[in-house]
């Protein structure tokens, strides 16, 4: 279960008070131009609701230990390189593929 809300801009007078009201921004007075200015991020959470989602349990793979035939190879040697995956997960991995690149 977790939530979800949407981001509202704070562009109103009655936006900007209510951020100020609930701690969510500070204000600066300028004391040159009597303006005052919002501090921090000016957006706000909007209504927020609770979704519940299922996921199916998934391991978690990572590779673990690279060996490579040579340490220090020249350029345009070949070099064989091995590397052990393991699943440090809590359940099964299945359909992972293991693919070396540069």
């Amino acid at each position: 279960m977790h939530n979800q809300y949407f981001q509202k801009l704070a562009d109103t007078d009655a936006e900007i008070a209510y951020m100020i009201e609930n701690h969510l921004a500070g204000v600066y007075h300028d004391e040159e131009s009597g303006r005052d200015y919002l501090l921090g991020y000016p957006y706000y959470p909007g209504d927020m609701s609770l979704v519940m989602t299922r996921c199916d349990p998934v391991g978690s793979v990572e590779a673990t230990k690279f060996d490579f035939d040579d340490a220090a190879p020249v350029g345009g040697q070949t070099v064989k390189v091995t590397a052990l995956v393991e699943n440090v997960g809590l359940t099964n991995a299945m359909g992972c593929e293991v693919r070396f690149y540069e």
